[in-house]
């Protein structure tokens, strides 16, 4: 069959397997459009409002050179964090059979709605099915992050009100927090997609504001509609804005310079897109409640469950999000003073935005979830925010003379910016040699075997912590041309290779769900067995040299930083241990 009418068949059959949700996704924005047609009587815009403001001004305008610097500088900066990003590149990080094993290898990922455990983001990981079929190289699928990345350092300038400084030094805390460098670098983090959709969400909202067209209404559903569905707590922060948004205009009518004036005939006049987003939020709750709650399998989740107090992880993300507890100590206290103070300073665009934003990190607190990645979102959005508290800050003359005031930012800024380059620099370092040393067991096995019609050989793994992490390796060898035995052993193709451990699992299957991976039960490895030791591997000195002892020595992989990473490693602790992320492979004698 000619691959056209594969592909063509197979998104027929996607189609069919999830029509009933696709139905609701693409009806509830419809729906809220429909709405805004019918019900919203939009005032007269004059000629200078529906002109863009980019276009108002002379091209000569633009091109001065303190304008033409800038560009230069950012289209710099660009290029250099998106090599930054892609340097040393593979599949072999965490949790990327998701990839080697669907959209890498032919097959579509499925939407990620599983009841069982309560899991409900349909459009995680679904732009690499598209993608995998024009092109499976690092860059191809890298290439919509650089995207994303490129916009959303637009959305930024956009929407800060401020001083050419004072947006580059919010831009600069937000893509260098540990949070976004995980979701950029990584492929696998539905965050990333979270922070892109935000961001135009927040464009519209303003843009909105100001001038009341339609195509700006039609960009914030979109974006507010792909939020929701790329993780289930997004419902809390879009719900949340909204919310916020018409509350803030309730106690505050006197001031609303970002809202033009309107009749207050009916709420759907009044508040468009805060009824657009609420609508499509509650829409996104009731689906999770009459589809996923009834069908959770408590054992399930207990299974995977590493969930801890709330006091725990509140403690643990006050510990490594100095950004976010800034930005929660300044809410709170914003919120304070209004409610006993003064409430007409409360911004409407800003203040909304962060009451979503405190409601996101709340509810990781309430799951009990930690991860350094979870709080990417409300990270970014609190840079946006105290980005935009520092420049009122800095331009309010009641408050002290503008020196002091310049050297508390400035102090205050290199502290955060230093905590999150040690954090950031560590993990850059430790993902980058971990999947350096991947690849190159990879190319030690390729080079040996793989061209041999010789027999199975077996790779016995020193250290199998879990069954995932052997699984994940398999598929990345498999996803690159290795044969990988995923049947059992009487049934074993000429070159294939064995994957055994200390541990024994259920079935000899490395992990009961999804993967037909083999992983098979071994006291110690046979003499000319390859003991396979991973960069992870918690190995010590000692154990190292019980193994040199009975084996022979055929690979190792030691990391050898480059300059870049030499220059990151100033502000991290890099281990001194000099097994830190070596690879092994031993023959057994």
């Amino acid at each position: 069959m000619p691959p056209l009418q594969e592909h063509i068949q197979a998104a027929f059959a996607y189609l069919r397997t999830y029509s009933s949700f696709l139905s609701i996704f693409i009806a509830t924005p419809a729906v809220a459009v429909a709405l805004f047609l019918i019900g919203v009587k939009r005032p007269a815009i004059s000629a200078r409002q529906q002109a863009s403001p980019l276009l108002n001004k002379p091209l000569a305008h633009y091109f001065t050179y303190k304008n033409i610097g800038l560009m230069l500088i950012g289209v710099l900066a660009f290029l250099a964090y998106s090599a930054a990003l892609l340097y040393k590149e593979d599949f072999a990080a965490y949790d990327n059979s998701q990839l080697t094993f669907y959209s890498l290898s032919g097959r579509s990922f499925g939407m990620p709605i599983w009841k069982e455990s309560g899991r409900f983001f349909p459009l995680g990981l679904q732009e690499y099915n598209l993608i995998g079929l024009f092109s499976k190289s690092v860059f191809a699928y890298h290439s919509l992050s650089l995207l994303q990345l490129a916009v959303i350092g637009v959305c930024v300038f956009l929407l800060l009100d401020t001083g050419v400084p004072i947006k580059i030094t919010t831009l600069s805390l937000a893509l260098l927090s540990p949070s976004f460098i995980i979701s950029f670098s990584g492929l696998i983090y539905p965050e990333r997609n979270i922070i892109f959709w935000v961001s135009l969400l927040l464009i519209a909202i303003k843009r909105f504001s100001q001038n009341q067209r339609f195509v700006w209404f039609v960009i914030a559903v979109i974006s507010a509609q792909s939020c929701l569905y790329y993780k289930e707590t997004m419902f809390l922060l879009v719900g949340g804005i909204a919310a916020a948004r018409i509350l803030i205009s309730i106690i505050k009518p006197s001031a609303q310079p970002d809202r033009p004036e309107t009749d207050g005939r009916n709420i759907l006049q009044r508040y468009p897109i805060e009824v657009a987003m609420l609508l499509l939020s509650a829409v996104f709750l009731l689906l999770y409640t009459v589809e996923i709650l009834p069908n959770v399998d408590p054992s399930a989740i207990a299974r995977g469950d590493k969930r801890v107090s709330f006091l725990q992880a509140a403690s643990a993300y006050a510990a490594t999000h100095y950004l976010l507890d800034a930005f929660v100590v300044v809410f709170l206290a914003r919120l304070g003073y209004a409610a006993v103070r003064n409430r007409q300073h409360l911004n409407l665009f800003w203040d909304s935005a962060a009451t979503g934003t405190f409601l996101y990190a709340m509810s990781y607190l309430k799951l009990g979830m930690v991860s350094a990645y979870y709080m990417a979102p409300a990270n970014f959005l609190a840079c946006l925010y105290l980005g935009y508290l520092l420049s009122r800050f800095l331009a309010d003359r009641s408050t002290g003379r503008r020196s002091l005031k310049l050297a508390a930012a400035a102090i205050a800024v290199a502290m955060l910016l230093h905590q999150a380059l040690g954090q950031s620099a560590g993990y850059l370092l430790e993902r980058k040699n971990m999947i350096a040393g991947k690849a190159a067991l990879y190319s030690f096995l390729e080079n040996r075997y793989a061209h041999q019609g010789s027999a199975p050989e077996t790779l016995f793994f020193q250290h199998p912590s879990s069954g995932f992490r052997l699984m994940e390796f398999s598929s990345f060898l498999e996803y690159k041309g290795l044969n990988i035995l995923d049947d059992d052993r009487q049934q074993i193709p000429e070159t294939a290779f064995l994957v055994t451990s200390k541990t024994q699992f259920e079935a000899d299957l490395c992990v009961p769900y999804g993967r037909p991976y083999k992983c098979f039960y071994s006291q110690q490895p046979d003499s000319g067995d390859l003991i396979v030791i991973l960069p992870e591997d918690p190995i010590s000195k000692a154990e190292l040299e019980t193994v040199a002892a009975a084996s022979r020595l055929v690979f190792r992989y030691q990391p050898k930083l480059n300059l870049f990473e030499q220059a990151i490693a100033h502000f991290t602790d890099v281990p001194d241990s000099e097994l830190w992320l070596d690879a092994y492979v031993f023959e057994k004698r």
